[in-house]
């Protein structure tokens, strides 16, 4: 019966049945889901937690007033809680979004060897039809072209960043500000913040002021706005972010303004990273240059080269989607912006300055009232198959080069035969039907939306445009992949700046924050007064992430400059931790400067830093003169070290120290000894034979010498396992002991080796173990299979 009921009634039973356990699932969910209150906090407000510090600063060191270590905590506060709706802001599922164009997929159907190849122009039969027929189609919106005059200044290339200031970009500002009063419209872009910053620094009020007027007015439109134009494929995400902040920040405080296009057109490929922070920036959209030819083709056949970027995963409220233009043809050089035809486009590079003989110098004409039409006409069928190859009819056409711009000739050469052009062309608009005018990047934007309505109505893509080829140079593909690893020791200083510069940065501002807590006069002027190398270093770190930097394609001597800035920022990084934590570690009343060093020296940016040794200190007997060290107030064979977690989440690390006796213990903050320990030799590899072969007299080593492989008998490693809390200072004690160090001592495993080996110390001022107490390191011959 009960079969036959539910067969009748089998919809409605499943459908009430599906209900219920629903709203059972439901119930379940939200139970477990709602938080703990007692362990869930929101942050408020960063402070210190220090207590009553440490009358000294070796006390601070030693014991930390014997409490646990400091802590840079977060101030609670009860959350609010969870609401079902609330969910849907909280969290949610990481799913792949959803595009028209996926670059993985096209990238695997192009062809790598099309015919076009040697001519260096995918401009073929196929492309001339649909614009002779796009010409015929009365439904087609007319032509806009914008023209967009531009100058590419590289931070550093084939001269330093500050000679390229002294030579050229300096010139370039002071003409732009000058010239552009004069011919009122013409417009003009700026990419580079670190040439601008440098220029307004010596600048003189008047221009000052001139140039917040070009501004303001959207004549001179500020694109990007990062300190450089950053390289896209090396770069860690926080320089390449912080350098975007920097440069932002001093257009909001000199210029009082914020960009709002993106202009990346000389970075070797391009991936989502900079689109993705620029959308967070409230970009309107961005422009980009150097992607693989066979992209360009697709692009322009496929007229999708204005499409919406988005990441590769599905975001909340659509975050992260920008508008993006891809130039549609090589380079940005006016050879290779005004159309598809780079021999045609030279007849409209009017630079021409004595002594300097150029292919564009050599072929350019002056527009004159006898030859405008014909060059109108010429420069038009240009602009128009440039338009083609996008569905609105409007082309962005740069005005351009490296470093151009940089003469008064030039200013005046390309702005009056431009300026002759579009005059022309405008007083003929019966005729030609163009719209035609010097404008920015902005103004591009704007028209496409006009034109095309919603951003819907572009294509969306995800993906990136990894590894960047062009054939432009030889006629046969050339893929720019070697940047990715070139001059690697350039790369890893970046990346040593990269921490230091964040773990300055953190404790600075708690420790100024605490000084101004505490009215700590004296520490505050000094904090004050060195905020600017954080300043500093941070412009440092900016400027080598620029496209010809950490790339590694720039000249030597450029290199070396580079390299010479971020030593001197990581040093004066580690100075500032050292100074800020001195200041955390001890009491208000405390003054004490000096008692902290870094284990880490390093004698100049083309050498490795080096370990230095921890010195297990002594107190002075009766008949000794006390010393000057304030560390030197512990015990007797002691030593204290600070660990710093720059981090927000707790950290178990493997801490390794340089000590010079291997009879030492390790005790953490509340003095308890640590059993996780391990006392290794330190290595130093040299070859003594060809020493020998030399002709010079061995050097002496203070080691054991196996071959090649030398054990040290003045340093050893000490390595321990260490618990460091959230945004952390943990002091740790080394002390020396006489009775149980031999059972962390390592065991050393070799191919061919003596049994044993002993590591006699030599006297030395630390006070090493007896004679009598040498240290053994037990070699064994390595087991079959290790």
């Amino acid at each position: 019966m009960s079969f036959k009921l539910f067969r009748r009634g089998s919809a409605r039973c499943i459908g009430i049945l599906s209900a219920f356990v629903t709203i059972l699932l439901c119930l379940y969910y939200i139970c477990i889901g709602q938080p703990n209150s007692t362990h869930i906090a929101e942050s408020q407000t960063l402070s210190l937690h220090l207590g009553r510090g440490p009358n000294s600063p070796a006390e601070a060191l030693s014991s930390f007033n014997g409490s646990a270590s400091p802590v840079l905590q977060f101030q609670h506060r009860e959350p609010e809680p969870y609401t079902v709706d609330s969910w849907g802001d909280k969290c949610y599922v990481l799913l792949q979004s959803n595009t028209n164009i996926t670059a993985l997929e096209e990238h695997s159907k192009f062809d790598f060897q099309p015919e076009w190849m040697r001519s260096k122009e995918y401009w073929d039969r196929g492309f001339e039809e649909r614009y002779e027929a796009q010409k015929k189609d009365k439904q087609r919106p007319p032509l806009k072209v914008i023209v967009v005059p531009h100058s590419h200044n590289d931070p550093g290339w084939l001269k330093t960043f500050f000679n390229y200031f002294q030579s050229d970009s300096r010139q370039i500002l002071n003409l732009l500000v000058t010239k552009m009063q004069e011919y009122k419209d013409m417009t003009f872009i700026w990419s580079e913040i670190s040439f601008l910053q440098l220029w307004w620094d010596q600048a003189h009020p008047t221009k000052q002021r001139a140039l917040k007027r070009l501004v303001n007015s959207g004549r001179i439109e500020i694109t990007t706005g990062g300190w450089v134009m950053t390289d896209e494929a090396n770069v860690h995400i926080y320089p390449m972010l912080d350098q975007l902040i920097e440069g932002h920040q001093w257009l909001k405080n000199n210029l009082n303004i914020t960009p709002k296009v993106g202009w990346s057109i000389d970075p070797f490929g391009h991936g989502s990273t900079v689109p993705y922070l620029l959308s967070g920036s409230n970009f309107e959209g961005a422009i980009i240059q150097r992607i693989h030819y066979a992209w360009k083709q697709w692009f322009a056949r496929q007229q999708s080269g204005d499409f919406i970027w988005i990441p590769y995963w599905l975001s909340a409220k659509n975050q992260g989607r920008l508008l993006t233009h891809n130039m549609p043809f090589d380079i940005y050089s006016i050879k290779g912006s005004c159309g598809p035809h780079p021999s045609i486009c030279l007849n409209f590079d009017f630079r021409k300055i004595p002594g300097e003989y150029t292919e564009y110098s050599l072929k350019a004409q002056y527009i004159t009232d006898e030859n405008v039409e014909e060059k109108a006409q010429l420069l038009l069928e240009q602009y128009a198959r440039t338009a083609s190859l996008f569905p609105h009819n409007v082309a962005l056409i740069p005005v351009g080069d490296d470093f151009r711009y940089n003469k008064e000739r030039e200013v005046d050469q390309q702005y009056h035969n431009y300026k002759k052009l579009i005059s022309h062309i405008t007083a003929n608009k019966r005729l030609y039907n163009v719209d035609i005018a010097f404008g920015t990047p902005s103004d591009y934007f704007q028209a496409i939306r006009e034109r095309m309505g919603a951003d819907h109505a572009f294509p969306s893509f995800k993906g990136d445009f990894f590894v960047y080829s062009d054939i432009f140079s030889e006629g046969r593909p050339a893929y720019w992949s070697g940047y990715f690893t070139t001059r690697p020791f350039y790369k890893l200083l970046s990346s040593e700046l990269e921490h230091n510069l964040r773990a300055a940065e953190i404790l600075f501002t708690i420790a100024y924050n605490t000084a101004r807590q505490s009215r700590h006069e004296d520490a505050i002027k000094i904090y004050e007064k060195n905020y600017e190398l954080i300043i500093h270093a941070r412009r440092n770190l900016g400027l080598f992430q620029h496209h010809d930097a950490i790339t590694g394609t720039s000249k030597a001597a450029v290199m070396r400059d580079y390299a010479m800035r971020l030593f001197e920022s990581t040093q004066n990084m580690v100075k500032m931790q050292e100074a800020s934590m001195e200041l955390l570690l001890q009491s208000h009343k405390s003054h004490e400067h000096g008692f902290l060093l870094s284990e880490f020296e390093r004698d100049s940016f083309n050498k490795l830093p080096r370990k230095m040794p921890l010195q297990l200190i002594r107190n002075p007997t009766s008949d000794e003169a006390p010393t000057s060290n304030p560390t030197s107030a512990g015990k007797d064979g002691e030593a204290s070290f600070v660990l710093y977690n720059a981090l927000a989440q707790k950290r178990i690390e493997i801490v390794t120290l340089r000590v010079q006796q291997p009879n030492v213990r390790v005790l953490n903050e509340q003095g308890v000894e640590l059993k996780s320990i391990q006392i290794n030799p330190v290595w130093n590899i040299s070859d003594a034979y060809e020493q020998g072969l030399s002709g010079l007299p061995p050097v002496d080593t203070g080691s054991t010498s196996t071959g090649r492989i030398h054990i040290s008998t003045r340093q050893f490693e000490v390595m321990f396992v260490a618990e460091l809390e959230p945004l952390s200072l943990t002091t740790y004690r080394v002390q020396v002991d006489e009775f149980n160090y031999k059972r962390n001592i390592a065991i050393v495993y070799c191919d061919d080796c003596a049994t044993k080996m002993n590591s006699d110390h030599a006297p030395g001022p630390t006070a090493p173990p007896a004679p009598d107490k040498a240290i053994q390191f037990e070699i064994r011959a390595k087991p079959a299979g290790m």
